[in-house]
């Protein structure tokens, strides 16, 4: 899929990427910060292992299934709050899994924080209406790893807003995750997919969110 894709649209030069040096403090525990916008924001971050291509699409599949439940949490979706959650926090430190959301207040900051606590605290929890984690990893495998019927697709979405763009929405999401996971080769990304099973992301859950591995970062409006 990268290759035809690099086919039609030509690849950029290659170069090396400069050596950097971090100023980051990724060690556990929370900072308080200011800044120039006249919002509120938080984030937190966990270590991830990142030993082979499984480890980062388990991370990806495990911040997918956060994001969800993170959307149908109440005291978020009653204040129009939206949390996210990552897993391509990438620094010279090591991969990180991230949650982050903004606010109009530190109220909203308490609610975001609040809703990002009753989530990690079950972090292997289904989203409501997935009967199970195999479903919810076949969905998202068909999503980033399967080229739909785009014949079929057209014919459905005729008429429809955004249809002409369909091929182009499908292939800049497939490329999007390879890239994040940095598994570009077909080979390796089919392998590694194939290695990142419900128990190894159910392990994964259950391992990464200890509140002693917790980083954290408050923002507030100078």
């Amino acid at each position: 899929m990268t290759a035809a894709l690099e086919h039609t649209t030509g690849r950029l030069p290659t170069r090396t990427a400069p050596a950097v040096e971090s100023t980051w403090d990724a060690a556990p525990g929370t900072r308080d910060a200011t800044w120039d916008l006249a919002a509120h924001h938080y984030c937190e971050w966990y270590p991830v292992p990142d030993q082979d291509g499984a480890d980062r699409i388990s991370a990806a599949l495990l911040s997918r299934m956060l994001s969800i439940r993170l959307s149908q949490h109440p005291a978020l979706s009653g204040r129009g709050l939206h949390v996210m959650a990552s897993d391509d926090l990438v620094t010279p430190e090591g991969r990180f899994l991230l949650l982050s959301g903004g606010g109009r207040n530190a109220e909203d900051i308490d609610l975001i924080r609040k809703a990002i606590a009753d989530v990690v605290a079950q972090p292997s929890a289904l989203p409501v209406g997935v009967p199970s984690l195999e479903m919810l990893l076949e969905q998202v495998e068909s999503q980033v790893a399967r080229q739909p019927n785009f014949a079929v697709l057209r014919k459905a979405m005729a008429g429809r807003p955004g249809a002409e763009y369909l091929e182009a929405q499908v292939v800049l999401s497939q490329t999007m995750f390879r890239h994040t996971t940095g598994l570009r080769d077909d080979g390796a990304f089919e392998e590694a997919l194939d290695a990142a099973d419900a128990s190894r992301v159910k392990n994964l859950a259950e391992e990464i969110f200890a509140p002693t591995r917790r980083g954290a970062l408050v923002l507030r409006p100078e």
